[in-house]
Formats: structure tokens, sequence, C-alpha cells
């Protein structure tokens, strides 16, 4: 993986562990809900592998957010994470 790649990861996996966090869920009950692995789910969170396109489709459609706020560059107030 790239830096960038990396670093997207990254973000991608904090933003899902807040996430869950805020809705009281944990890996194995998001895998379950998006029929991922629990195995994927992990990756995803630990910031070892970005998910595609579809499956942040699904992700998001589980959480109740849009795709923009797993894999948006900023936390929602303004503040910039990542600049590619």
């Amino acid at each position: 993986m790239t830096e960038k790649g990396y670093r997207m990861a990254t973000l991608t996996g904090n933003k899902l562990a807040d996430l869950l966090k805020e809705r009281g869920m944990n890996q194995k009950e998001l895998a379950e809900a998006a029929c991922l692995t629990p195995a994927s789910v992990s990756r995803y969170v630990n910031g070892e592998r970005e998910p595609r396109a579809l499956t942040v489709a699904t992700l998001a459609d589980v959480l109740g957010v849009k795709p923009s706020d797993i894999i948006g560059t900023s936390d929602g107030h303004g503040r910039q994470f990542y600049r590619p």
C-alpha cells in the first residue's frame, strides 16, 4: 500500500471506529449486518485495507450515514485530516 493509500485507510478506519462507538455496535455486528466477514471489517477499522466503493456504500447504509461520512477528508467540523 502506498503512503497515500495507508493514510486514507487509516482515516477511514478511524471514522468507522468512531461510528461503531457512537452506535454502540461492535465489528462483528457490523460485519453481519453488511454481509461481510469479521476479518474484512477488522482490516478496514484497523486501517490495513481500504474498502471498495460498493462496500463503503453498504457500510454507510448499515451505519445510517452518507458514504462521504466514512471516506471524507474532514471530521464534519471543517477540520481537514488528509490532503491528497
